[in-house]
């Protein structure tokens, strides 16, 4: 909780002009843990982080409680999701869900998270593969108006987002791609 209130005041003081709104977004499991330490509603706890300057949330495409959330004072501003390119249909079904979600809910941008690459795999061939479903979903998303994102988000060595040799070729080799970049995660 003194994360979340800690971020707000850092955000709400950094570079904004006095009749500049403060742009917070918090994770959707932040939202929750609020309403559980303060005993509110969803609503309830949306309504107070309203009030403390946060506008939207982040969450998975297919995060339960999404339809709930979006109800709320708090607006969806990113969705993430991880496709599964290497799968037999290239990732198809999800990117189609995961994308009419974000149309359902107006959301403007989606973060893919690719694939890991697999143990022993050939990781140029997977890399390939990868690349491929990336480039069909940011077409996707393009014709719909919603921006794709990928981002550094650390943790497994073996996903090429965590790799800047590949992170480097998703953007060269597709030009709508876009790149979030989460200095905590580089840290």
């Amino acid at each position: 909780m003194r994360l979340v209130v800690c971020l707000i005041a850092v955000f709400a003081a950094v570079g904004l002009g006095a009749a500049q709104e403060p742009k917070i977004s918090v994770f959707a499991h932040y939202v929750t843990k609020v309403a559980k330490q303060r005993q509110l509603t969803t609503e309830e706890a949306a309504s107070w982080l309203y009030d403390l300057g946060v506008r939207g949330f982040d969450t998975s495409w297919n995060d339960r409680k999404l339809p709930e959330l979006a109800a709320t004072k708090l607006k969806p501003v990113n969705l993430y999701g991880w496709p599964k390119f290497l799968s037999e249909d290239g990732g198809e079904a999800a990117m189609d869900a995961f994308l009419g979600a974000a149309e359902k809910y107006g959301v403007p941008r989606v973060m893919v998270i690719p694939d890991s690459f697999s143990k022993g795999g050939d990781e140029e061939a997977e890399f390939r593969r990868i690349v491929e479903g990336m480039r069909k979903m940011v077409a996707k998303a393009k014709a719909r108006g919603i921006a794709v994102t990928v981002e550094d988000f650390g943790g497994d060595p073996t996903n090429p987002c965590n790799r800047m040799k590949y992170l480097k070729r998703f953007l060269d080799e597709i030009p709508d791609l876009r790149l979030a970049l989460d200095s905590g995660n580089l840290y």
